[in-house]
């Protein structure tokens, strides 16, 4: 157990501030001013049983004014960040006493998406996934030398399938041949994806919900920028033991220079969208995995990329079902991090709800549009010109499938042997 676990700190002291690791500022001015001001296209529309932008923007001016419902309880975490005491793991027993909340979030997610029967085959998996309504990104198979694009939801891939879900900023009125309806939602980008496969969809009033409990719960923990509203984009990600689910190193949202000007971006500047200072709340939901934060080990090459970040000596923590782990946007700069399974067994499934704080907002196609391809898909017609779309395959409704001799073909080409899960 971390020593730091011995003593807790009053949030006033803690924060001191919302500045990156070389002390510039993350805003200027009044925290509620600065996010507000960052969200221009957010209006008061009735929606239902979607959460709305602006309705999260009231909630977190509500509390403010009422303080928190909840009664007090301190939280002891699981594990601190044992170089910076910022980001915590914190164990399901502080939300498990509110299951209504999280069992009605969990009925959300597509139907049979947790589940993996020993007696299935890998292609029988694949199959029931593929059909699922997931995000339906894809994939570039063989890295950037692949010439065969195929739907990550009927690959064995170790990374994880997705389910993006944001507030509604806005709705219009768009042609029949783009579904009638267009959604005005806040992205959270797509790293190696370009903007055209994007996916995003209206967020259940379940899934806010969740993430509202979860923002009031561990109000401590985060940074002034993430208090002043509940989260407004939450993506889900589906990982499967059987195909050695994991995600590999990595940073949510850059490093930021001297001046403030973010580098080192996974998606293009201009699409950035995971405002500077706010944290990521994941909750886990099923089989536990290890969540590693990987820090810097200068070999004075002064080189800085993956490569380099391979200290991880008590920077592991075991993340279970139930739990939540509160990410300081500090400790994302300065370190990158990973998750994994740690357990032998074959057939586990777990989904992780990574609540954000995002600002970008942008046109989403809803799922009435003609054309499957393109259902809850980024709005290009709107967004984009035509020069950028790099995969017109996708608007054009050319999505492939490919078969056997085909894919053995390009492997042998690549000579590669990965991503092979046709049956004999």
């Amino acid at each position: 157990m971390s020593p730091y676990l011995s003593h807790r700190f009053h949030a006033l002291d803690y924060w001191n501030g919302d500045r990156d690791n070389k002390k510039v500022p993350y805003y200027h001015g009044d925290p509620e001013m600065f996010f507000h001001s960052r969200l221009p296209m957010v209006k008061d529309i009735p929606i239902g049983d979607y959460a709305t932008t602006h309705q999260c923007l009231v909630d977190g001016r509500e509390r403010r004014k009422k303080g928190s419902p909840m009664k007090p309880q301190r939280i002891k975490p699981t594990w601190v960040n044992p170089r910076t005491e910022r980001s915590v793991a914190i164990p399901g027993k502080y939300y498990t006493q509110r299951m209504d909340i999280i069992e009605k979030a969990i009925k959300c997610l597509p139907e049979g998406v947790m589940i993996d029967n020993p007696g299935w085959t890998d292609l029988q998996l694949l199959q029931r996934l593929k059909i699922s309504s997931m995000d339906n990104a894809h994939y570039r198979c063989f890295g950037k030398r692949g010439n065969l694009v195929t739907q990550l939801n009927e690959l064995p891939h170790p990374q994880p399938k997705r389910l993006t879900y944001s507030t509604i900023s806005n709705v219009a009125a768009c042609a029949k041949n783009h579904g009638g309806q267009v959604n005005c939602l806040i992205i959270y980008g797509s790293s190696g994806r370009p903007m055209e496969d994007w996916r995003c969809r209206p967020m259940p009033i379940d899934i806010y919900n969740l993430g509202k409990f979860l923002w009031e719960r561990n109000h401590e923990y985060l940074t002034d920028l993430s208090r002043v509203c509940p989260p407004n984009s939450c993506q889900v990600n589906f990982y499967y033991s059987r195909f050695k689910g994991h995600i590999r190193k990595h940073r949510d949202n850059g490093i930021r220079a001297m001046n403030g000007v973010t580098r080192n971006m996974s998606t293009p500047n201009r699409e950035n969208s995971q405002l500077h200072g706010t944290n990521v709340m994941t909750f886990t939901i099923g089989a536990s995995m290890e969540f590693t934060l990987h820090a810097f080990k200068d070999d004075m090459s002064g080189k800085n990329n993956a490569g380099m970040y391979t200290d991880t000596y008590g920077l592991t923590t075991t993340l279970d079902d139930c739990s939540c782990f509160v990410l300081d946007p500090i400790d994302n700069e300065t370190h990158m991090h990973s998750a994994r399974f740690n357990q032998t067994e074959k057939f586990l499934v777990r989904a992780a709800l990574n609540y954000r704080w995002c600002v970008n907002e942008k046109w989403f196609y809803g799922n009435n549009h003609p054309q499957a391809s393109l259902r809850w898909a980024y709005a290009n017609h709107i967004e984009m010109d035509k020069k950028e779309i790099q995969w017109k395959f996708l608007l054009e409704g050319r999505e492939c499938n490919y078969s056997k001799v085909e894919w053995y073909r390009c492997m042998v080409e690549n000579r590669c042997s990965n991503q092979y899960y046709f049956d004999n």
